[in-house]
């Protein structure tokens, strides 16, 4: 069996599947709101409408995101513009941005995650910081961030190229490369975890 929290509507679900049949069951959770002492704020309508366009896997893998990023520091803000959410302490501090990829000719919507990054991956010239998508390695799903692995790659525009521009205005890091030049102990995270934590600590 595999299971997963669903968010549908405004009540969580417990949903179980049976991976040898692919039958699919459902049970509402029930829960008692209690106040919290952290900075988590409750999930805003825009964020709720925005998870639903993605399959269950990447669902969960947002939430997970968000609470990972408002926890690390109370100043951290949500800000909520009409196709994207962003992170950061204030709207010249970001750090994080999930967007919504439409791609209506392969069928399928996709969370882009941006994240701002030091600009190489080498020690010795990472002042600079800019923004990166990242990319799973299989073409076809290219942005679905729940198979992202060690095989994937981060992408960078310059300032000044549009985010759909062609490939030449792009700077691209194989992700394995990069993530091993910035640390050389990352034995007990993900390299999406890894990149998290880097974007909040940059």
């Amino acid at each position: 069996m595999q299971f997963a929290i669903v968010l549908s509507e405004e009540n969580l679900n417990l949903q179980l599947k049976d991976l040898d049949n692919e039958q699919i069951s459902q049970v509402e959770i029930t829960y008692q709101p209690r106040e919290s002492t952290d900075n988590i704020r409750s999930l805003p309508r825009e964020f709720r409408n925005l998870l639903k366009n993605f399959i269950d896997d990447e669902q969960q893998l947002i939430w997970i995101i968000r609470e990972k990023i408002l926890r690390f520091d109370t100043r951290m803000q949500e800000i909520i513009c009409s196709k994207s959410i962003s992170y950061g302490k204030g709207k010249s501090k970001l750090c994080a941005q999930i967007c919504v990829d439409r791609r209506a000719g392969e069928g399928y919507i996709r969370p882009a995650l941006m994240l701002w990054l030091p600009l190489s991956p080498w020690r010795d010239n990472c002042n600079r910081v800019g923004r990166m998508a990242i990319y799973n390695r299989k073409q076809k799903d290219a942005l679905s961030l729940s198979q992202i692995d060690e095989y994937s790659y981060l992408r960078h525009w310059p300032v000044g190229s549009r985010y759909s521009a062609s490939d030449w205005q792009a700077q691209t890091w194989d992700l394995k490369h990069y993530v091993t030049e910035r640390s050389k102990q990352n034995n007990e995270s993900t390299p999406l975890e890894f990149l998290i934590n880097l974007s909040l600590e940059k």
